[in-house]
């Protein structure tokens, strides 16, 4: 899970370009498994889902999907689950199923 941050010195505009990435891989492969491995015990509830970070950052940007309100915020937590219901992010979920 190796995250980067990258810090780039724009002359030109005499500004700082933070780029942030992250290698996804690992947490693919990790939910994969998890979706794969029967749920036992439930008496602490259940991961649903495991989303890196700069993911995260990238949704509150992009779509304005801030994962800091979903307890607060009815809507954002429909969009949230949404969007990790839908065909292209379900690689995150670490079970079948809708949320």
């Amino acid at each position: 899970m190796d995250r980067k941050l990258e810090i780039i010195k724009d002359r030109d505009n005499q500004q700082l370009i933070f780029k942030k990435s992250q290698d996804c891989a690992p947490i693919l492969e990790a939910n994969r498994e998890d979706r794969n491995t029967p749920v036992k015990d439930l008496s602490f509830g259940r991961k649903f889902a495991s989303v890196p970070l700069d993911v995260l950052d990238a949704w509150i940007l992009h779509d304005g999907i801030d994962y800091r309100k979903i307890g607060k915020d009815p809507e954002m937590r429909k969009r949230f689950m949404t969007k990790l219901n839908s065909r292209d992010w379900s690689g995150f979920k670490t079970h079948t199923g809708n949320l």
